[in-house]
């Protein structure tokens, strides 16, 4: 980071040692036995996905260990792309390659020269490449046949799919809008070639970076604008690719490593990195590596030249906190993805690129694929618009008296909705692969208090949208007769157990235990329910008879073998019932 003066060195220094952790969790670390040649890719089911120099294409499962490796027979020279159940990529020998997410090959296809960058799938599986010997080619995912190829020039840059399936890429001094059918829609001058991959807004705006200048067009070709600075000049820029976050297109400034948020209906600028004005002032410049990406909610990371990954608000450009990641590797793109209630965020880091870690993210993945590089292989470079979610019950701060949370929910998506996911507090309850989720959950022995309720929408690109209200659970507390049978206790499990015990007592300190699950041969269970035996709750039943009063309050909690207390409630024994 190149800040302004020893001063600020130390004053930043002092306000960041706060917000470095900012929720905020290592997740895992990865060292590879050689370098790799991109960054990594990540998929729904939580695997990473990366190849190495020396030929090998390798996967990651969830917690960050090898999971398999294969040689596909060449050293890989595309981002690898995941699509579903496949992995896309193309090797050395200029072959396209279809894997399955378990590293089996599918199928192989020739190509006649090297692509020139990312790939692109739509949601059919139609994979498109530019190549250097200048053909955009259109190849069959699902068994890799050449569906068409198209000459267009002499070199044709990485293609970019809109919203209705034009493929949009440039070749020469031309920029092109093809039909999935492989007829040209259009073809204007834009004056430069560049392989800088094209970036697509929810408008279909195309936003094309060339020797350092930036163009945008409408989906018909219309140049809309060119950047300019307050002062009539252009601006450069690095040959990045624009990420955009709503009404805002973010980029890297030639030179100064700074990012800059430009309105992408007039090229207005609407904050620069270094230069915000406000009571938090960005006095340093970030010295950025790659492209960041940004969450639906907003919230950005990207990756500095000394290897640390830097949290900012994209909506003014204020900096929100810090993280280190390894060695301090500069170079590497962040990819964000979804994990369940919240974010992942996967990076490339250590001397030589031979290090992958993973990051917690605190709110959620990116809000559709024109929210983060379009060229980040997680994301298929397409638009594909993240799920609409609708949560019907229960409604925000709605009061709960038990026995039943009600939940109602809806979701649709553009290519198809994969799946609907129920958590509470984060802790998964149910999945469904409809378009709709209903049901009632039993919170008869949740324990007083506030509970947050999620719907987690996915689609088959990896988008995710949540929607959540808080619920405040108020349950009256049980009152038991003389000649009750024993109740069932249940709770909800923790992430970090699956065995749990359960402790009665009349002590709300449980100094004196009356009642356990716990017997001498196993301590802790497997359950997340139990019922005294009959024998056990007669001696509850024997302790209220001895009491002078007529209701004796008793305690039980649910404890987990590592994580501790899960719940705990009162309930009362009552000798005239």
């Amino acid at each position: 980071m190149r800040h302004k003066g020893l001063k600020n060195l130390v004053l930043l220094f002092g306000l960041l040692i706060g917000l470095s952790t900012f929720g905020q969790t290592t997740l895992w670390q990865y060292n590879s036995p050689t370098a790799l040649v991109f960054d990594p890719s990540s998929g729904p089911n939580g695997y990473a996905y990366f190849a190495t120099e020396e030929g090998m294409l390798r996967a990651l499962d969830p917690k960050g260990q090898p999971a398999w490796e294969v040689k596909p027979g060449g050293v890989v020279i595309t981002p690898v792309v995941v699509a579903e159940d496949r992995l896309y990529f193309a090797v050395s020998m200029n072959e396209l390659m279809g894997y399955g997410v378990d590293g089996k090959k599918v199928w192989s296809t020739n190509i006649s020269a090297k692509p020139t960058g990312p790939l692109a799938v739509s949601g059919e599986k139609r994979i498109f490449l530019g190549t250097e010997d200048g053909y955009l080619y259109c190849v069959d995912g699902h068994g890799g046949a050449v569906i068409w190829k198209k000459k267009l020039g002499y070199t044709v840059g990485p293609p970019t799919i809109g919203a209705d399936g034009t493929v949009y890429c440039a070749s020469e001094n031309f920029l092109h809008a093809i039909s999935q059918t492989g007829n040209t829609v259009w073809r204007v001058n834009c004056f430069n070639y560049s392989e800088v991959p094209i970036a697509v807004d929810s408008y279909d705006h195309l936003f094309y970076v060339r020797s350092g200048i930036l163009d945008v067009y409408d989906k018909f070709g219309n140049h809309i604008w060119e950047a300019y600075d307050d002062k009539g000049k252009l601006i450069e820029f690095e040959h990045r690719p624009a990420v955009v976050y709503g009404d805002s297109a973010i980029l890297v400034l030639k030179g100064a490593g700074d990012i800059i948020s430009l309105d992408v209906f007039s090229g207005v600028t609407n904050w620069r990195f270094s230069k915000t004005c406000d009571d938090w002032k960005n006095d340093w410049s970030p010295d950025i590596a790659g492209v960041p990406a940004i969450d639906s909610w907003g919230y950005g990371v990207w990756c500095d030249l000394e290897g640390t990954l830097v949290y900012f608000d994209a909506g003014c450009g204020h900096e929100i906190g810090w993280h280190p990641t390894v060695e301090g590797y500069a170079g590497t793109s962040p990819i964000l993805t979804g994990r369940n209630t919240g974010g992942l965020v996967i990076a490339a880091s250590g001397q030589g690129k031979k290090s992958i870690v993973a990051f917690t993210h605190w709110t959620g993945p990116a809000g559709g694929p024109w929210s983060q590089w379009l060229g980040n292989p997680a994301h298929l470079q397409r638009r594909d618009d993240a799920p609409m979610i609708l949560l019907e019950r229960p409604f925000q701060d709605e009061d709960i008296i038990p026995p039943y949370i009600i939940v109602k929910s809806s979701a649709a998506d553009d290519f198809g909705l994969k799946s609907m996911e129920l958590f509470i507090n984060d802790d998964f309850i149910m999945k469904t692969n409809q378009e709709s989720l209903i049901t009632s959950i039993d919170a008869s022995n949740f324990q007083d208090g506030v509970y947050a309720v999620s719907v987690v929408a996915r689609d088959y690109a990896g988008n995710q949208t949540i929607a959540e209200a808080n619920v405040n659970v108020q349950t009256p507390v049980p009152v038991y007769g003389l000649y009750s049978t024993p109740p069932l206790f249940s709770w909800l499990p923790n992430s970090q157990d699956v065995k749990y015990q359960v402790n009665i007592s009349p002590d709300p300190s449980f100094y004196y235990v009356l009642a356990s699950s716990a017997t001498p041969e196993r301590g802790f269970r497997k359950m997340l329910s139990w019922s005294p035996s009959k024998k056990k709750w007669k001696k509850i039943i024997k302790y209220a008879i001895s009491q002078p009063s007529n209701q004796t309050t008793f305690y039980w909690r649910a404890v987990g073998k590592y994580g501790g207390e899960v719940n705990y409630k009162a309930f009362v024994i009552d000798k005239t019932k």
